[in-house]
């Protein structure tokens, strides 16, 4: 494990803190956000602790107010991100919830990476930011580009050069390739309900150098796992 700190390798934490003050009030002055003002999941920043060797990554989510297109940035640049060791979610029905968004989006993840700009329908068909009152269509739309620009300039500026960003998503065209391939022949194949487990595990193909994964799947937890286990395996 001290090796694993001492290297490159970085853990994906996604917990965070939220910015209360971007957020609107209500009536009796509670900050309206995420899950209504939950702090501690789906939320605007990873938690900032070089210490523990977590991924560090500041960037402008706090502008956000969408629910989808929140996670959606931060499944992002988690994927972006190769040289995980572990991954760490509060509750996993969370986890299972970024494994399904992961699956289902990778066309506009392989996109958003390869281009280095966030095209994603999270942002483009929806509301990303507060929008105040009397507020023009023109003002607004306006503003949520400047938002979108500057999660993009993030997310390029993520990687070290632009080629670095390039061969990521080359990878990740790869890994995704495989899996749609695997999951078919799975579809195909149910003699087995373990077969699925096997031959491919997406998170270790996303990321190689996964270690370890930190969820709770005990109590009401405990019926999400099976589930779970088709993306990480026996991690």
């Amino acid at each position: 494990f001290d090796d694993l700190i001492r290297s490159n390798q970085r853990m994906i934490n996604f917990i965070g803190v939220r910015d209360a003050k971007s957020f609107k009030r209500t009536s009796s002055e509670i900050p309206y956000g995420p899950l209504s003002s939950c702090i501690s999941l789906f939320v605007p920043k990873f938690l900032i602790s070089r210490l523990m060797g977590n991924l560090v990554y500041t960037g402008d989510f706090w502008n956000l107010v969408h629910h989808e297109a929140i996670f959606y940035s931060i499944i992002l640049f988690g994927v972006a991100y190769e040289d995980a060791y572990a991954l760490y979610f509060h509750f996993s029905p969370s986890l299972v919830h970024a494994f399904a968004l992961i699956t289902s989006h990778f066309d506009e993840i392989i996109t958003d990476i390869e281009t280095g700009t966030i095209q994603s329908h999270f942002f483009t068909d929806n509301d990303i930011i507060y929008r105040d009152e009397n507020e023009s269509d023109d003002s607004y739309e306006k503003r949520k580009q400047e938002v979108i620009d500057l999660l993009s300039k993030d997310l390029r500026e993520f990687f070290i050069s632009d080629e670095a960003r390039l061969q990521r998503a080359k990878t990740l065209k790869r890994v995704f390739k495989e899996y749609k391939k695997h999951s078919s022949d799975s579809n195909n194949n149910n003699n087995n309900e373990n077969d699925d487990r096997k031959d491919f595990v997406l998170a270790k193909a996303i990321w190689p150098s996964l270690y370890y994964i930190i969820s709770s799947i005990c109590g009401p937890f405990s019926q999400y796992e099976y589930e779970l286990r088709k993306y990480i395996g026996d991690l």
